[in-house]
């Protein structure tokens, strides 16, 4: 194994403990009120890891700024629809549909940066999509399976185009720009919204939980965009699905889920999608 793919298991690893973190913590409250408490917390962190790391030099100019903050609004779509996901879904079937965006990021790859594509790729798409679509069209889970698709939308549109620009410009202050993003973009909303909106919010909040999840998204950012600076993204989806079935038996565990049929033809059929992608047996 290349040393430089252990940048994205470390990723994936830090992302997942957030992600649970997160799970529990924005339950029964506005989402944008702990979207913009949560940031201030990873926007802090991400800078203080950024300052100690490299100093205050190499801050980017305005171009490479407002790109970086566009892909960041990209990213905060995904990290929203995430969290309305989750609050809809099983926590497990929202990993498992997530296969849908090694879709989109396949044809991102495609399209960003000529990566090849066989014809036997796209039935494997076609069959990494399906789980998304059986859950499209049950009036139980259609809600989750919508917010999975928006989230990969977004989400992988943001990081992809993020690797672009990453690939053609040394950036240390990344993170940084993308959690501060998120944090004025968040505040604004919730500034701007109805007091009713913004009272929802009344519970406490829980500190030392937000300090463990900016420090995982801190690292985990860190690892992710060197991985997206230095693996093409055709390969990077094939880890993605790796670690999908690891995912998927831990959320199981942690959160006492039981998957009905639906959610497991969706598991079993992007599986198979996976391995006709990464076999490429014609």
């Amino acid at each position: 194994m290349k040393t430089i793919y252990l940048s994205y298991y470390a990723a994936a690893l830090f992302f997942w403990l957030a992600d649970v973190l997160q799970k529990k913590g924005s339950e029964n409250r506005s989402l944008w009120h702990y979207l913009s408490i949560r940031s201030i917390f990873t926007f802090s962190i991400a800078t203080l890891f950024t300052l100690c790391l490299y100093g205050v030099g190499d801050f980017p100019h305005v171009v490479q700024l407002l790109a970086i903050a566009g892909c960041s609004l990209l990213c905060l779509g995904g990290l929203f629809f995430y969290l309305k996901a989750v609050h809809s879904t099983a926590f497990s079937n929202v990993g498992s549909l997530s296969i849908i965006g090694i879709v989109f990021q396949q044809l991102m790859g495609y399209w960003l940066f000529n990566e090849s594509l066989r014809m036997n790729d796209w039935l494997a798409f076609l069959l990494m999509s399906a789980g998304c679509v059986y859950q499209l069209f049950s009036t139980r889970l259609q809600k989750g399976a919508v917010w999975v698709l928006c989230c990969s939308a977004c989400w992988v549109s943001g990081y992809s185009l993020m690797a672009y620009f990453l690939k053609n410009m040394e950036v240390v202050w990344t993170i940084s720009i993308m959690e501060g993003t998120i944090l004025l973009v968040s505040t604004l909303i919730v500034f701007f919204s109805p007091i009713t909106l913004r009272n929802t919010a009344a519970r406490s909040l829980h500190f030392p939980t937000l300090i463990g999840v900016a420090i995982l998204i801190c690292l985990a950012s860190y690892f992710n965009n060197t991985a997206f600076k230095h693996i093409p993204l055709s390969t990077l989806s094939i880890l993605q699905l790796s670690m999908m079935p690891i995912g998927y038996v831990l959320s199981l565990r942690v959160f006492r889920e039981k998957p009905g049929t639906i959610e497991w033809m969706s598991l079993v059929t992007g599986m198979i999608g996976f391995a006709l992608f990464v076999f490429k047996p014609f």
